[in-house]
């Protein structure tokens, strides 16, 4: 088992890909900042979920949280993969583990934070995590700011093979059968 930030143990087949500790500041709020998002670059080739940090103020204890993957943030387009909702406490992390999703290694996916409680985000204003950047205020960038969060990979996921073309299956059967019809000319001939 992996002990997480908060201590809580996570599975071994869901392994830390990505990570940015730096909690020193909080960075936004829910219910008073909304579109609040993370960009990030995955270095293995799925995730199979996410955790962010909620900043130790008493005055937003606990929450539910829902933290969803997009391949583009949500006002440019973007399509959500994966979701999924955990308890927030004030001073630990909020982790959600999903099915594994097969991703591109090093392409910049975006982990989208709601909630409908008022719990503060942990966070740096000292741009710690080089690979993305915090987005705050309806999906606002900062270049500056990065929200303390974590994502995971699956060391057990195999993505599927592709399904071959129905083409492909014709050309497959194609060849069988001219290695038939010369394989039974060759009997024929001999």
């Amino acid at each position: 088992m992996i002990t997480g930030l908060n201590g809580i143990a996570v599975a071994q087949t869901h392994l830390i890909d990505q990570v940015s500790n730096d909690a020193s500041s909080s960075i936004a709020r829910f219910g008073l900042n909304a579109g609040l998002a993370q960009s990030f670059q995955q270095s293995s080739t799925n995730i199979s979920g996410a955790a962010l940090w909620m900043s130790a103020l008493a005055s937003a204890p606990s929450g539910t949280v829902q933290i969803s993957l997009w391949d583009g943030l949500p006002t440019a387009s973007g399509h959500q993969l994966a979701q999924g909702s955990a308890f927030g406490q004030s001073g630990a992390l909020a982790e959600v583990y999903w099915n594994p999703v097969s991703i591109q290694a090093n392409t910049t996916y975006f982990l989208v934070f709601e909630s409908s409680s008022t719990l503060f985000i942990g966070g740096s204003e000292g741009n710690p995590y080089s690979n993305g950047q915090a987005y705050v205020n309806g999906y606002t960038q900062y270049s500056t700011l990065d929200f303390t969060f974590r994502t995971f990979t699956d060391t057990t996921f195999v993505a599927a093979a592709p399904v071959p073309e129905p083409e492909t299956y014709a050309m497959l059967l194609g060849g069988l059968g001219l290695l038939g019809y010369m394989t039974k000319r060759r009997k024929r001939n001999a």
